[in-house]
């Protein structure tokens, strides 16, 4: 299932992905995500949580598809919206460096991790000193969920 949820009191996206991460449902989960989440061009992050993920099942043809996608979602973002993706074992990284590398061409700073907590630092870090906002307590515990605010849309 993937789920998309706004956090941190409206001012990021949260999308998280749990079991066989297929690449249609991904790219159809995109789909429109500006329509149900008018607020997209006031986030001032986004962060990814794939680290439940079980099984991806994504070609490379679907993986351009996904970042086509985003680029199109890029024009109605910040620009240097970054982005954190948290991943576990070697096959999800490699195919998150291969989307990182594949939408390069939305202006996004997007970065892998393999800790939660590392890509919270990173994040919060990225929050101030671009935009010279102190994100709320952003999930500072490692096992934390995202307090998700908001319209949930499960897909």
């Amino acid at each position: 299932m993937i789920l998309f949820s706004e956090m941190a009191g409206g001012n990021g996206i949260a999308c998280s992905a749990t079991g066989i991460l297929d690449g249609d449902a991904l790219y159809h989960a995109k789909v429109g995500l500006n329509e149900r989440f008018p607020r997209i061009s006031e986030w001032y992050f986004a962060f990814v949580d794939l680290s439940a993920v079980t099984q991806f099942d994504i070609t490379a043809a679907q993986l351009e598809k996904i970042a086509d996608q985003d680029r199109k979602l890029a024009r109605f973002a910040r620009r240097g919206l970054p982005v954190a993706i948290v991943v576990q074992g070697d096959l999800g990284f490699g195919i998150s460096r291969m989307w990182q590398a594949a939408s390069e061409l939305t202006g996004w700073d997007t970065q892998v991790f393999r800790d939660r907590a590392r890509a919270i630092a990173w994040l919060r870090h990225q929050v101030l000193t671009s935009y010279a906002i102190d994100l709320p307590q952003l999930l500072d515990e490692p096992n934390a969920e995202p307090p998700a605010v908001g319209k949930a849309a499960p897909f």
